[in-house]
C-alpha cells in the first residue's frame, strides 16, 4: 500500500506505482481484451479504422501505445492522462486510486473490490522468433527484383535472401515460390541478428519482423561520408535508389517510425545534403507518406522530395517498374540539387 498520509504529495511517482503493478496490468485495466502488437480501434477517439497499438519497445524496455493516425505515443501513464484528460501527475493519482494502492484513513468506508488483470510476461510474449531456410534465388525471384532495378549483386550486398521455409515461433510458414514467395532481410545490431520477412504477394501479411524499430535499413552499407544521402521508407527503395541513381540511401523500418535526433544529426554531419523521399500516396484519401515525410523534414530541416503524382508511382521502386530506369533516374536527379 502507498500511504499518501505519510508521503509528500510530489513524491508519488511512476516508479513507486510500478513496484506494485506492471505496465501491462495498467494498460489492460483500461483497455478491455488488450492484445499486444495488434492494431485495434483507438480508445482515445472515434476510430473506424484500426490504427492503435500497444507494443513492447525493447530499446526502451517499456510497453508503449501508439496511435498511427495522430502519431501520439507514450507509456501507460501518458495513455491514462490522455484517456481521462488529466495531467501526468493526475494520471499517477488515478492509477494509484483505481488499483487500490492508496491507503484510506476514513473510518467505516467499504473497501472497493478491484479486479486487477492477471500479469503476463509481455517481454517474452512480444518477442517474435524467426528462422529461415535459405535457397538460391530462382529466375522468378530475380525477375521480380530486377523489375524494380535491383540486381542479384545488390540483393547480396544488402543481405536479402530467398526463403525455402520460414519458421515463426513454433510454426512453419509455407512458402510457395510461385504464388507466395518470401524474402528475408537480415539485420544485425549489437551482435543480435534479426529478420524482416517480405511477402510481396501476401495481401494479409506482407511483413513479419522481429527487427528493433531503431534499426536503420542499409546503415552498414553506407559510405563514411559523401555529398548526398536519401532517407527513404523501405529497403527495396534503398536498394533501387543506390543501384540506379548511385546515391547512398537508408531507411527506417517504417514511415511511422520517428528517427532519433542524434542519429539524424550524425547523418547530416557525414553527408553535405540529406533528402527525404517518402511515399506519395496519391491514390488514398489521406496522403500518409507526404504527411509523415513533411513532419520529419520540418523537424530535422531536411530537403523533402516526392515523386510527382502524374507518374502514378508512390515510390522510386514503383517508378522504375512503371516508367523504366532512364526516366526514373532523370526524374530523381531533377528533384535533387
Amino acid at each position: 500500500m502507498i500511504n499518501l498520509n505519510n508521503l509528500d504529495y510530489n513524491l508519488l511517482s511512476s516508479e513507486l506505482i510500478l513496484e506494485k503493478v506492471s505496465e501491462y496490468q495498467i494498460f489492460a485495466f483500461y483497455i478491455p481484451k488488450l492484445q499486444l502488437n495488434t492494431a485495434t480501434s483507438s480508445p482515445l477517439r472515434d476510430d473506424d479504422v484500426p490504427s492503435f497499438s500497444v507494443f513492447y519497445a525493447s530499446s526502451l524496455d517499456k510497453l508503449l501505445f501508439r496511435d498511427f493516425a495522430t502519431k501520439e505515443k507514450g507509456d501507460c501513464f501518458v495513455f491514462v492522462s490522455r484517456l481521462f484528460g488529466l495531467d501526468y501527475y493526475g494520471a499517477l493519482q488515478k492509477v494509484a486510486n483505481d488499483f487500490g494502492l492508496i491507503e484510506n484513513d476514513i473510518v467505516g468506508r467499504k473497501k472497493k473490490k478491484i479486479k486487477i488483470p492477471k500479469n503476463i510476461n509481455y517481454k517474452e510474449k512480444s518477442r517474435t522468433h524467426i528462422g529461415i531456410k535459405i535457397q538460391e534465388f530462382t529466375l522468378r525471384d530475380l525477375h521480380f527484383w530486377n523489375s524494380f532495378g535491383i540486381s542479384k549483386t545488390t540483393l547480396n550486398k544488402y543481405n536479402v535472401f530467398s526463403c525455402k521455409y520460414v519458421f515463426l515461433n513454433n510454426s512453419i510458414i509455407a512458402v510457395d515460390n510461385i504464388v507466395n514467395p518470401a524474402y528475408a532481410y537480415l539485420e544485425s545490431k549489437d551482435g543480435i541478428y534479426t529478420y524482416k520477412i517480405y511477402q510481396p504477394f501476401n495481401k494479409n501479411q506482407r511483413f513479419i519482423s522481429n527487427v528493433d524499430k531503431s534499426v536503420w535499413q542499409g546503415w552498414t552499407q553506407l559510405p563514411k561520408e559523401g555529398e548526398k544521402l536519401i532517407i527513404t521508407k523501405s529497403l527495396k527503395d534503398v536498394m533501387a535508389i543506390t543501384e540506379q541513381v548511385k546515391i547512398p540511401a537508408v531507411s527506417l523500418q517504417a514511415e511511422t517510425t520517428d528517427p532519433k535526433p542524434h542519429i539524424v544529426k550524425q547523418l547530416k554531419k557525414r553527408f553535405d545534403k540529406v533528402y527525404l523521399l517518402y511515399d506519395n500516396d496519391f491514390n488514398k484519401e489521406v496522403n500518409w507518406g507526404r504527411k509523415y515525410g513533411s513532419e520529419i523534414a520540418s523537424k530535422f530541416k531536411l530537403h523533402q522530395i516526392e515523386i510527382p503524382s502524374e507518374y502514378k508511382s508512390k515510390d522510386f521502386s514503383d517508378l522504375v517498374k512503371n516508367h523504366g530506369r532512364n526516366s526514373s533516374i532523370s526524374l530523381i536527379n531533377s528533384l535533387i540539387f
